[in-house]
């Protein structure tokens, strides 16, 4: 039974009032008003079409709306109250290392476990696939990352937002495809497989799409660990010790201690380098040319224990090594916070502290 050109105008005016309503609302950047007109335009541009070419690519259309239905979820979750916008700097600055045109992108949080939400359409990027069909180019394009609801005002715990843009720049890039297609076409066997692979449970012999699949999603893994290990070290690791505390593997990512074994190389000396680790470096390369390697910028926050705010950072790239900071004064130096009597500070005041300081310090390079 085909679809009809009735549900596909509903459709249309529902996103187009949707779209009118959301402009109304007060967001934590104006790219996000961008993006919103973005999709009206979009929708605009459907209805210019007429009944016939309407009905010739209903189907198209119809994935396109759903498309940027779900992006509505992401939008209306990004007032300025609900997350912080200097967790956004943030990762703003790091989109500044990788890709051309860093102001055309709008990074959006909806709640949920972390993830990248990457939308696809016929398995291909939707902006791709918009533009490529139709010819239509977005000006504004969401990054759109789920994060848990009470994350959305922390510093520490995300470190897996480096996580999810990792995924982002990975697929931007294209790194891990490119890997993958090397290996289906026999111009890479990837090194060490029964040390870093050893959590696969798909048989190749059995099932090569599976097989490969799996070994897309492994790979993916370890790139954004390490993605997020050269901005926050390992303070990423802080929050999967929390949540998987088994550090068991599943069919989408190995074993923490895999995981975390790399991240220890990488973060080590290059000469001690896996040849696997090598491999996955060799498909990295930043706007400047550069493989991924640690970040050795730092910046000093000590003063915060004294509930004091910090110099401003040298640049941008110093911002983030405040999050392994953050987690060094909360692991080891929390019983040297007092209040203004000289009494303990309870660990709720001293979290406030830190996130507020560290919001303080991040705004000084806006």
């Amino acid at each position: 039974m085909a679809r009809e050109l009735k549900h596909l105008y509903l459709h249309l005016a529902q996103l187009r009032l949707e779209g009118e309503k959301a402009l109304t609302r007060k967001y934590h950047s104006q790219k996000v008003n961008d993006l919103i007109k973005e999709n009206i335009r979009f929708i605009d541009f459907v209805l210019s079409f007429d009944e016939v070419q309407l009905t010739k690519y209903i189907d198209y259309f119809y994935s396109s709306l759903y498309i940027i239905d779900n992006s509505h979820a992401f939008i209306v979750s990004s007032t300025s109250d609900d997350v912080r916008s200097e967790i956004f700097s943030c990762l703003r600055f790091v989109l500044k290392e990788w890709i051309p045109n860093p102001d055309s992108y709008v990074i959006l949080c909806s709640q949920g476990d972390f993830a990248f939400s990457s939308f696809y359409w016929n398995g291909n990027d939707f902006y791709d696939q918009v533009e490529s069909t139709f010819h239509f180019k977005y000006g504004m394009k969401m990054i759109p990352i789920k994060m848990p609801f009470h994350m959305q005002g922390d510093f520490m715990f995300n470190a897996a937002l480096y996580h999810e843009i990792g995924h982002f720049i990975d697929h931007y890039h294209k790194m891990t495809e490119s890997i993958i297609e090397d290996v289906m076409n026999g111009k890479l066997a990837i090194p060490q497989m029964d040390v870093y692979l050893k959590d696969m449970t798909v048989n190749v012999a059995t099932d090569i799409d599976g097989y490969n699949k799996q070994l897309t999603t492994f790979i993916k893994e370890y790139y954004a660990d390490l993605f997020a290990a050269r901005y926050t070290s390992k303070s990423l690791f802080q929050y999967l010790d929390y949540v998987n505390p088994r550090g068991s593997a599943d069919d989408e990512h190995p074993s923490t201690l895999c995981r975390e074994k790399i991240v220890d190389e990488f973060l080590g000396d290059p000469a001690n380098y896996s040849d696997f680790l090598k491999l996955l470096l060799s498909y990295t390369k930043d706007l400047n040319g550069d493989s991924l390697k640690p970040n050795t910028l730092n910046t000093d926050i000590s003063s915060f224990v004294d509930q004091k705010e910090c110099d401003k950072p040298n640049s941008e790239q110093h911002v983030h090594s405040i999050i392994p900071n953050l987690w060094e004064i909360w692991n080891n130096r929390r019983g040297e916070f007092k209040d203004a009597t000289g009494a303990p500070m309870n660990f709720i005041e001293i979290y406030k502290t830190l996130m507020d300081l560290t919001a303080k310090t991040v705004q000084k390079l806006q």
